[in-house]
């Protein structure tokens, strides 16, 4: 039961229960979903908080539909910008894996019909060596990569 703020001072701040109702339970549902408080938290319960923001004016009720941007607490905010990067990330790694995936089968098909045609060569032993083969070439080129940027780095140094 909510004793402070009493219910009379938050029926002052807006028309009636059902509208006070709404409105802390619209807000308690946001500092639920990472919305930071007006007020310095003295219980846990978040529509305690919400009903000593009405009482305390710092929130202001609209009438009609709006949408409200709560800012969310720096946490949560960086919680779910690494949440989204990992995200990019791994979507990234899938689209290489399956571009990978298509390349050696056509890798894997033109060397076996240039060996001899369908019948001479065992297709799965064909896919592990096209994989190989394109992993030796991505090795190369990492070497490659790792070998120009201390170059660089020599030549900035002298």
């Amino acid at each position: 039961m909510l004793v402070k703020p009493s219910l009379e001072d938050l029926l002052k701040k807006v028309d009636n229960r059902y509208i006070l109702a709404m409105f802390a339970a619209r807000r308690a549902r946001q500092l639920t979903a990472g919305g930071k408080p007006f007020v310095e938290r003295k219980t846990p319960s978040n529509v305690a908080v919400a009903a000593e923001e009405i009482a305390n004016s710092d929130l202001a009720l609209l009438e009609g539909q709006h949408h409200v941007d709560i800012p969310l607490r720096p946490e949560i905010e960086e919680a779910r910008r690494i949440e989204a990067l990992e995200a990019e990330a791994k979507r990234r790694e899938e689209m290489i894996e399956d571009s990978n995936n298509r390349l050696a089968g056509s890798l894997s098909r033109e060397i076996s019909e240039y060996v001899g045609g369908e019948g001479g060569v065992d297709s799965n032993e064909m896919m592990d060596f096209t994989r190989q083969f394109i992993n030796l070439l991505d090795q190369q080129d990492e070497a490659k990569d790792a070998k120009q940027a201390a170059e660089s780095k020599q030549t900035k140094s002298e």
